[in-house]
Order: structure tokens, then C-alpha cells, then sequence
């Protein structure tokens, strides 16, 4: 009987010992099946468990122990006030390369520089112990990506945050490329091109508003269109130094174009020259 006591005494104490050794993350996941695992439902349920003094925000991303903290602000008069500080948190896009998945999570600075420090967001979650990570989200992933390694046929179900990037996140952003575009050269591009946008009739002036009236009864009516009139004289000063500004950018066209030119007809003759002494 004695030994008995001493038995089960040792295997209480190596009992206690284990349940001490597992985090309190780890807890859901030890006994889980591939079919709760692919129940979206179940795992929402899951990473909205509450732990003691944690945020649920802190379990549904990665924030490497950072969470809100308490404290008061105290007055030169020694009255305390309370106040709260809130962990640096950004939404980022992270890739998984094991499981093939990029996941929009929550995710502090310090977690993000550790995932770099270790070469990617697999390696930061096979590698950083529980009690570092200190999430669900973060337990969740380990579980999937142990169970993908040991079976390489193991269909990863739809992750939770997992989004299908389709190419379209949004349409107001990608409204814009249906309007056409104008083609610059590289001297313009970064320049002010005010003077070149075309105004509307509601912003020009009274003298610019005159001269577009004219304008349009000399197209509409093709009355009085000798060349001495003043409308066109301006508009053939306009586009000759338009043409003066590109007479520099023609010539390096020219020369670039008669210089292929004369390669082709060297390598053309050369080849011709070859032929000749083979034969």
C-alpha cells in the first residue's frame, strides 16, 4: 500500500507539473480535432474565449505580449486620474508560405520586428514559445502549420482573416484607370503643367472668354479665316514654339535611328563578306 501512495503521489506531482508546462493558449488546441479545425463557426467561437487579465483584441491577432495598460496621471497637487496606454498595433497583410495563405491580422510593432528578426511569419510561429506570442490566433496557426508538415496532403480549410486577394481590393481605387491617360516625356513629367490643362469656360476671364467666342464662330461659320487675323497668327506662334522645344529631342531621335541604320548595314555587308570568302 505504501508503495501504492508513493505511486500515485509521483504521478500527481508529474501531473501538475505538465498542466504547469501548458500555457493557457495552448489549452484549446490540445485535443482538436481536423473537423472543428475546418468549422469556421468553432474557431470564431474559440479565439473569443477570454483569458484572465487579457484583451480579447490581443487573442484574435499577434501582439507578442504587448496589451492595454492601466495607471493613474497625477496633478502637481498630488490628484490621481486614471488612464490607460494602448499597444501599437497596425493592420498588416502577412504571407504564410506553408500553409499558402496571406492573412490581414492584427499586428504590433514588436511582433512585426520579430517576424522579420526570424525570417518570416512560419518560422516566428514554430519558433517563439507560448508564453511570448501569448495569443489564440497565434496558437491556432501552429496547429495547422504542425499538421500541414507531418502530412503534405492535408487540405488547409479557410482560415479565419484569410482574405482571396483577387487583384480588386477596392473599387474607388481602381475606378481611376478607366480614364485615359496622357503621355509625357521624361523632362515633363515632374513639371508644373498648368499652363498646358485646357480651361473651362466657367474659369477663364473676360479677355480668354472673348478669345474662345471668336474662336468658335471662325470654326462654325469659316468666315474671315485669312491668315492675317490675329486668333491664328497666336495659335501658329503657340505650336511653332512647341516645335522649337521638341527640334532637340527630334535630333537625338535622328541621330540615334542613323546610327542603328549604319550597324545593321555593317553587320548586313559583314555577313555577305563571309558568305563570299567560304565560298
Amino acid at each position: 500500500m505504501q508503495h501504492l501512495l508513493k505511486f500515485t503521489k509521483y504521478t500527481r506531482s508529474l501531473v501538475n507539473t505538465f498542466s504547469a508546462n501548458i500555457y493557457a493558449t495552448q489549452k484549446p488546441f490540445l485535443n482538436i480535432t481536423e473537423k472543428q479545425l475546418a468549422d469556421t463557426h468553432y474557431m470564431n467561437d474559440v479565439l473569443k474565449i477570454h483569458l484572465p487579465k487579457k484583451s480579447k483584441r490581443s487573442q484574435k491577432g499577434l501582439f507578442h505580449g504587448k496589451d492595454y495598460k492601466s495607471g493613474n496621471r497625477y496633478t502637481e497637487m498630488g490628484n490621481a486620474r486614471r488612464r490607460f496606454w494602448k499597444p501599437n498595433v497596425q493592420d498588416t497583410l502577412v504571407r504564410s508560405e506553408i500553409l499558402g495563405k496571406t492573412l490581414k491580422i492584427e499586428v504590433s510593432t514588436k511582433a512585426l520586428k520579430c517576424i522579420r528578426l526570424y525570417g518570416g511569419l512560419d518560422n516566428y510561429i514554430l519558433l517563439t514559445k507560448p508564453h511570448k506570442m501569448d495569443s489564440l490566433y497565434g496558437e491556432y496557426l501552429r496547429t495547422l502549420i504542425m499538421k500541414k508538415l507531418k502530412d503534405p496532403s492535408y487540405n488547409v480549410p479557410y482560415i479565419t482573416k484569410s482574405r482571396p486577394f483577387n487583384g480588386l481590393s477596392s473599387r474607388w481605387k481602381y475606378r481611376y484607370r478607366r480614364r485615359p491617360t496622357i503621355f509625357h516625356p521624361k523632362d515633363q513629367r515632374y513639371t508644373d503643367l498648368t499652363k498646358d490643362r485646357v480651361k473651362r469656360p466657367n474659369e477663364m476671364n473676360k479677355k480668354e472668354l472673348k478669345e474662345f467666342n471668336d474662336f468658335l464662330n471662325l470654326t462654325i461659320s469659316h468666315q474671315d479665316t485669312q491668315t492675317n487675323h490675329p486668333l491664328l497668327k497666336k495659335i501658329e506662334a503657340e505650336r511653332a514654339e512647341q516645335a522649337k522645344l521638341l527640334e532637340p529631342e527630334q535630333a537625338k531621335i535622328k541621330a540615334q535611328w542613323d546610327r542603328k541604320r549604319s550597324t545593321i548595314k555593317k553587320e548586313r555587308f559583314m555577313a555577305v563578306f563571309q558568305e563570299s570568302q567560304q565560298v
